[in-house]
């Protein structure tokens, strides 16, 4: 993917955007079985995610739906079987309004399955937000503790508008799954 004008988020770096509609990319090419998932919680308290569908026990409209709520919906699950190449999962973002907060996720599922613990830094990865005017923001998967889900950035409301925050920290999978909003619908076997 292709953006007209990017600009690359360094650590922990705050920017005011106008988020109508988006595509998030998580890229890859290292053998390795990434996941993008996105968490949110509307304004109303309501809590989800968008997932793979690959993993057991994942509903079957974990994948989300561009046409009714949560309006967010993933492409489907690359590089299974730590297939290295140009990988590529895409989030695509119909609209926000309803969103107190949305985090980006990347998952190591197969450091997760093989119970290893690398870091996100060897894997040549990044994570792209194209908004429909075009800008981009580029967050490098760059973290060098070990841990196996990458809480990448986070879209949340406030009064100027929404504002995209790089968070940048590797969460154990219980602290991902199990205290940040929507996470504890994601399938507790996680086993695609």
């Amino acid at each position: 993917m292709q953006l007209a004008k990017k600009t690359t988020l360094s650590k922990k770096e705050d920017k005011y955007v106008e988020v109508k509609q988006a595509i998030v990319a998580l890229e890859w090419s290292s053998d390795v079985d990434f996941d993008l998932i996105v968490l949110y919680k509307t304004k109303d308290g309501r809590e989800g995610g968008v997932w793979s569908n690959a993993f057991r026990g994942a509903p079957a409209n974990s994948l989300g739906d561009l046409n009714e709520f949560p309006f967010i919906q993933l492409s489907g699950d690359m590089g299974i079987g730590r297939a290295g190449g140009d990988n590529i999962e895409t989030m695509r973002v119909a609209k926000l309004d309803d969103m107190a907060e949305v985090h980006i996720l990347a998952f190591n599922f197969s450091d997760y399955a093989e119970g290893t613990k690398g870091t996100f830094s060897q894997y040549n990865g990044k994570v792209t937000l194209k908004q429909d005017n075009g800008e981009g923001f580029e967050c490098p998967l760059e973290a060098t503790e070990a841990g196996t889900v990458a809480h990448i950035a986070t879209i949340s409301a406030g009064m100027m508008g929404a504002k995209l925050t790089r968070v940048d920290k590797v969460l154990s999978y219980d602290d991902a799954f199990g205290s940040l909003p929507g996470g504890r619908g994601f399938p507790s076997t996680c086993v695609s």
